[in-house]
């Protein structure tokens, strides 16, 4: 299925069997999320709010966008852009701005994803490049509870897939 204008989401020819996962996925997961959180959604400005829903629909999408054929196969074939993906993915530098008092936690979950996931970009020509992005990962999330446990349980969930989105999804290359 050809979508003009979102190769950089779904790769050149997504399944559509992949696309309604891929948007499931997201609805769902943020439907929960504003449900489960709610009080602590309310206590954000409206403009928050809204740019919260909008974050976690592309993160959420984006973990499981990132671990199709299509998009894997985009990527994989523009090195430059692995980076570039990389690099704007400030999502969490958004949250921290918008939940009082996670800055911090943002500015360490944006820096440790961009820089496990170069690194797992790096090794993905060694048979163990899935085991060490997995191991990555689980560090970013172990850190995450040890040093940030006191850190909203929106930032912890949305955190815990971005890191998912970056260093599992996009830094492996699934097509082995």
């Amino acid at each position: 299925m050809r979508l003009p204008r979102m190769v950089e989401l779904f790769g050149e020819n997504p399944k559509k069997g992949d696309l309604i996962l891929i948007i499931g996925f997201s609805i769902v997961s943020t439907l929960h999320l504003i449900l489960i959180l709610y009080n602590e959604i309310a206590a954000i400005s409206l403009i928050g709010q809204v740019l919260i829903v909008l974050l976690c629909i592309d993160i959420s999408g984006g973990v499981i966008a990132n671990l199709t054929k299509s998009t894997k196969s985009y990527y994989i074939k523009r090195p430059k852009l692995e980076k570039i993906f990389i690099a704007i993915h400030i999502q969490p530098l958004i949250l921290g701005l918008i939940i009082s008092g996670q800055m911090a936690f943002g500015t360490f979950i944006y820096l440790y994803a961009a820089l496990s996931t170069l690194f797992v970009l790096k090794m993905r020509h060694h048979t163990w490049h899935k085991t060490l992005a997995m191991s990555l990962l689980m560090m970013g999330i172990i850190l995450s509870f040890l040093v940030f446990l006191d850190s909203s349980r929106l930032m912890m969930l949305l955190s815990i897939l971005f890191l998912t989105k970056l260093i599992y999804a996009f830094g492996v290359n699934h097509l082995d």
